[in-house]
């Protein structure tokens, strides 16, 4: 018989909720504690086969037992209680942080510090206590495009910034996350078009012309670039550029459609010539593409379909057809005669 660990939390809360019900249930977490507990003949067999209840003569030697491992247990209960906390590990942890010193909450802290001071840990899916009212947690993603010529921003304080200087010093533009969502504003010149791109290296070597707009959408992390697009005039055309796979098209469909500011959708860049590369290029895909709504149904998917194959968006990026495809994205130029 393996002695159970004293300082578990689990442990903790299974005596006190025996002391409370009389019974305890066996399971994974408390397996060791029971088995001990019965051992020392301090349970007895209960109605079902994994429940078990206590020897009442033995309550007393129950309560030292958990008085030694938990002193302040009677009095953690009440204020627990007086405080209207949960009678568990996360109530008790709350407990005890109030007791802290804790500076005036800011307007936007990351979800990190937020779950580091009222959660298990940094890394912790949920927290023990839920944010208050004007707190917003963040996860400061940051945000890089190339912008088109004449492009302008305002930022929250109405200061004016041409984004040409910022890419003549850095080579592009990265906006965090705290700047777009306190107020950030697109001025001066508007893109042609707008086109997200999944993969770095074709966001970084895309011959894209001056007039156009061009934004990192790294995989599934498409809140910031829809944010940012959701700025724009509506009558900018948006295009998405991504890996012909599976997820690839799966986040194709879902872009416009994510909460958010804007729900306006792209449409999808897929240049005629791109087939060219099915017989040099075409990876294998391991599995049947899945038979789902979201095909763009262009010819070039029934191909890849048919032969169990995808294509990376970085393996077009040389060839010399691809600016032409570009600039050829442009809206026609009106025709200023009467």
């Amino acid at each position: 018989m393996s002695a159970p660990d004293w300082s578990s939390p689990e442990v903790h809360w299974a005596l006190v909720g025996l002391l409370g019900t009389g019974e305890v249930r066996r399971t994974a977490a408390v397996g060791p504690l029971v088995d001990w507990l019965r051992e020392v003949g301090w349970l007895g067999q209960g109605p079902r086969r994994d429940l078990f209840r206590l020897n009442q003569a033995r309550r007393a030697e129950v309560e030292a037992r958990l008085t030694a491992i938990w002193p302040d247990w009677r009095a953690d209960l009440t204020a627990l209680d007086a405080a209207g906390l949960p009678r568990d590990a996360a109530g008790v942890r709350q407990l005890r942080r109030q007791r802290l010193p804790l500076i005036p909450l800011p307007q936007r802290l990351h979800r990190k510090t937020w779950m580091a001071r009222f959660g298990r840990h940094s890394k912790a899916g949920t927290p023990d206590a839920v944010p208050p009212p004007g707190l917003t947690l963040t996860d400061d993603d940051l945000l890089r495009l190339r912008p088109n010529a004449g492009l302008c921003m305002r930022l929250p304080n109405g200061e004016e910034l041409d984004a040409a200087d910022w890419v003549r010093r850095l080579g592009e533009l990265v906006l965090p996350q705290r700047l777009l969502e306190a107020g950030l504003a697109l001025t001066g010149e508007p893109p042609a078009w707008v086109m997200t791109v999944e993969n770095l290296g074709a966001y970084l070597d895309l011959p894209a012309p001056t007039d156009a707009l061009i934004v990192h959408q790294p995989g599934w992390n498409c809140r910031l670039a829809q944010h940012l697009i959701a700025l724009l005039p509506e009558a900018v055309p948006w295009w998405h550029f991504g890996d012909l796979d599976p997820e690839g098209i799966a986040i194709f469909a879902t872009l416009g459609t994510a909460p958010g500011p804007g729900t306006r959708r792209p449409r999808l860049f897929l240049p005629d010539w791109w087939g060219d590369y099915l017989p040099t290029h075409g990876l294998p895909l391991g599995a049947d593409w899945p038979e789902t709504p979201t095909d763009p149904g262009h010819a070039l998917f029934a191909e890849l379909r048919a032969k169990r194959l995808w294509l990376e968006q970085e393996a077009i990026l040389l060839d010399p057809r691809l600016g032409e495809s570009l600039v050829g994205l442009a809206p026609p130029t009106p025709d200023a005669r009467p």
